[in-house]
């Protein structure tokens, strides 16, 4: 996908992208590796990893992704299919 097209997308949409390319990563990404896959080609300004740091925290919150240590050192990869059961559960 390229940046003109994630642009073009709604919220729930680019959620959804991100969501989906976590869920097929071979291991949690870093705020940086998340950027240039879903604004390929643009410049990582520090508005845009914030914008994108609040999108991605608030996927965590509503239990779509998993975050992975503190500040700069912090991961994201997608809900494994155990951990989905478990909070289906709760």
């Amino acid at each position: 996908m390229t940046a003109a097209t994630t642009a073009q997308l709604s919220r729930a949409a680019l959620n959804d992208y991100i969501e989906s390319h976590l869920a097929n990563a071979a291991r949690p990404l870093s705020l940086a590796e998340v950027f240039v896959v879903v604004y390929p080609g643009q410049r990582a300004s520090a508005s845009a990893l914030l914008a994108l740091r609040k999108r991605l925290a608030y996927l965590a919150a509503e239990g779509r992704l998993v975050t992975e240590g503190y500040g700069d050192g912090r991961r994201f990869s997608a809900l494994t299919d155990a951990q989905r059961a478990e909070l289906a559960a709760q």
